[in-house]
């Protein structure tokens, strides 16, 4: 629809004539060239303001904004001041659409973040709480949130400078944070929570926004932390052993250290503080330890000798392990003072070795003069010569036992295995001692069973076949010694049809019960077998095996082996016959 010519000229094209007649002659003639131009200055910006407001009438009678399509019919009057005034309604009210739809769009992406927040969110309005997510209802242990005052979910003494500062929010002030803010469930339950309350303007005026944080874990941790950190800190002044913090490379003087250090090696403490630890240890010995920490990756245990203040050479057993002091990579040594130990150690070879070199001549003698009594004696007599004869024999073969034990546990040789070998050279060994028996030993292990482990474990076994043979009460014992592997570890298991080991005995070995002097353990072997197991940090259990009898079970760790890895030489190695049966 366009303009009527009659409106154009009355409204739009009269006026503009008239304003460029009196805009022109207004101005003195000075030259007639001079006077075009400024008509032409003139008349140009006129026109250019005339065409914008025959657009404004045609926006009048269509009711139609330019690039608007479907814009509301506008009714109005034919003058140049209404339509202008139109235009500008029309564009006021596209500029607050947009900005209304900006607003939605801002109040769902809030509402979107809130619902899938987990933080409880709470938004307020003059103390009371219009809105919650999920997050804060399963905070505050509520059904529901929405009307409920504010101040019932902070504690009372807390709530006047809460509701003060959050009140400052909402008039339009700065964002406010409360660092450890005091709160209760509706259940009752105490909640400490830091909170950031901001303005919440998608809400609406005065509307206020509250984020939670809940700190009651927090707390609770560090209360845990804190006890912790003072029993370390007690353990670490007052225990036995010497702690030292060293720099891995020992360039550095020692970084920590505890009173138990300072004593063992003869210096005040902050003086031990000022020393390098090579001072106390040999500057190899100490960069070979701490290298082989750092290989190994974890707690490593040596024994080295530290030299003291005043030049004493001290042995000690050190333990160490990479740590951090303060935000630094430190070796941690815990120190031990063996000096007594290795005198406890010494005085018990010494009289280990006395009483054994005295028991084997005694015994020797007492042999050389039984030996006459015996034919000399009368036939009433004899029998007693012979119980001194079997006495005497036992003690013999118990002196070279703990000989035996003694220097295999003093100096262990970790090899390869055959577990199949092991137990039937066990085997043969047990009938061999038992010759007045005729015992069926049946060895089930698969050939291919390998273990890694030292000669200890062959003296172990060698005396739970023994046991099994020489304690049975009848002359046929049946003897099944098996092998297999249980995970990382292999289990050997011995089982005999004799009279049982008695409880009591059991319970001694396993440490299950203290040796008194009526409570002990008569024969050695089980001793031994004990010692084996431990130090090999294995396990041995016994249980009663059906229908009479006893079943050991001695299991060792090991690493996975493979056949051809086992050694070909020596006892308990593949290339040893079997002497007993097996299957």
């Amino acid at each position: 629809m366009q303009p009527e010519p009659l409106l154009l000229y009355l409204f739009v094209v009269a006026p503009l004539v008239a304003l460029s007649v009196s805009v022109v002659g207004s101005v003195p003639v000075v030259l007639a060239v001079g006077q075009r131009w400024l008509l032409l200055l003139v008349a140009v910006p006129v026109v250019m303001i005339g065409a914008q407001v025959i657009e404004l009438v045609a926006v009048v009678q269509t009711g139609q904004l330019p690039g608007t399509p479907g814009g509301e019919f506008v009714e109005t009057t034919v003058n140049v001041l209404t339509a202008g005034a139109v235009y500008y309604g029309l564009t006021v009210t596209r500029d607050r659409e947009a900005l209304s739809e900006r607003l939605s769009t801002q109040r769902d992406r809030h509402e979107r973040l809130r619902e899938g927040s987990l933080s409880p969110i709470l938004v307020v309005r003059d103390g009371t709480i219009v809105e919650a997510n999920p997050a804060a209802t399963d905070y505050f242990q509520a059904d529901e949130l929405v009307d409920v005052p504010l101040s019932s979910l902070v504690a009372e003494e807390a709530w006047a400078r809460v509701r003060e500062r959050i009140d400052a929010v909402a008039d339009g002030g700065e964002p406010e944070r409360f660092e450890e803010l005091p709160c209760r469930s509706r259940a009752g339950e105490e909640r400490l929570a830091a909170v950031v309350a901001a303005p919440a303007e998608f809400a609406g005026p005065g509307a206020v926004q509250l984020d939670f944080q809940d700190l009651t874990e927090h707390r609770e941790m560090s209360a845990e932390l804190a006890q912790v950190r003072d029993q370390l800190t007690e353990t670490f002044r007052n225990t036995n052993d010497a702690i030292l913090f060293l720099d891995p490379s020992g360039q550095e003087t020692i970084l920590e250290c505890n009173e138990t250090a300072a004593a063992l090696f003869g210096y005040d403490r902050d003086r031990l503080l000022e020393t390098p630890p090579t001072a106390v240890y040999d500057p190899e010995t100490l960069a070979a330890f701490a290298d082989q920490v750092a290989a190994e990756d974890g707690y490593v245990a040596d024994e080295l000798a530290a030299e003291t203040s005043d030049g004493e050479t001290v042995p000690t057993e050190v333990s160490g392990s990479l740590t951090t002091l303060g935000d630094r990579e430190t070796l941690l040594a815990i120190v031990r003072d063996v000096r007594d130990r290795r005198r406890r150690e010494r005085r018990i070879r010494v009289v280990s070795r006395l009483l054994r070199h005295n028991l084997r001549n005694d015994m020797n003698v007492v042999l050389g003069h039984l030996e006459p009594l015996q034919s000399a004696a009368p036939p009433s007599a004899r029998d007693h010569a012979d119980r001194i004869r079997t006495v005497v024999d036992d003690l013999l073969d118990l002196s070279g036992e703990v000989q035996i034990a003694q220097d295999t546990l003093e100096d262990p040789t970790v090899t390869v295995l055959n577990a199949r070998t092991l137990l039937s050279e066990a085997a043969a060994d047990a009938r061999a001692a038992n010759p007045d028996r005729e015992p069926s030993v049946t060895v089930d292990a698969p050939a291919e069973l390998a273990v890694r482990a030292d000669q200890l474990l062959e003296v172990a076994l060698r005396h739970l076949l023994d046991n099994a043979v020489e304690h049975a009460d009848h002359d046929e014992p049946t003897v099944t010694a098996s092998a297999r592997r249980v995970e990382d570890a292999v289990e050997f298991t011995v089982a005999d049809d004799g009279p049982g080991i008695p409880p009591v005995d059991r319970r001694v070995v396993t440490g299950d019960q203290e040796i008194t002097a009526v409570e002990h353990v008569d024969g050695f072997g089980l001793w031994v077998v004990a010692w084996v197991t431990d130090t090999l940090d294995g396990t041995v259990t016994f249980r009663d095996n059906q229908p009479r009898g006893t079943v050991v079970e001695l299991t060792v760790p090991d690493a996975a082996v493979d056949a051809d890895e086992t050694e070909t030489t020596g006892r308990g190695h593949t290339d040893g016959e079997p002497s007993i049966h097996e299957r």
